[in-house]
């Protein structure tokens, strides 16, 4: 066993290797390729990514991709957006890469990776 990511104290931290830094892991989904990995955080509403920059890297390279650190529910793009304690995650583009659904307290957000705009889906 290696480390990927992240180092012993809890706080977030953009980085790479142990330089970077995780608060509360709370789900894991991965791009079909296995290159990008991405993870929640849910006390402090935020999702993570977790980028491999060739495949079999031991090594990755994290960045804040949503959520601005308050867990509330507002719209936006990329960290201009609120999560509220953000679970789990699942692919909704048959693609695996583009767009994912992201289970958040009381509501389910839908999330483009490409663009990095958040959408609540409140049906």
């Amino acid at each position: 066993m290696s480390l990927v990511a992240g180092g012993s104290n809890g706080e977030c931290k953009d980085g790479v290797g142990e330089a970077a830094r995780f608060d509360f892991i709370f789900g894991l989904l991965t791009t079909r390729d296995g290159q990008t990995l991405y993870a929640t955080e849910n006390s402090i509403g935020r999702v993570r990514s977790i980028s491999f920059e060739t495949a079999g890297s031991k090594t990755g390279t994290v960045k804040t991709v949503a959520g601005d650190g308050q867990c509330a529910n507002r719209d936006g793009t990329g960290v201009g957006a609120s999560l509220s304690y953000p679970r789990e995650l699942v692919w909704v583009s048959d693609d695996e890469t583009t767009e994912m659904l992201i289970a958040c307290m009381h509501q389910m957000t839908r999330f483009n990776t490409k663009t990095g705009k958040r959408k609540r889906d409140e049906s």
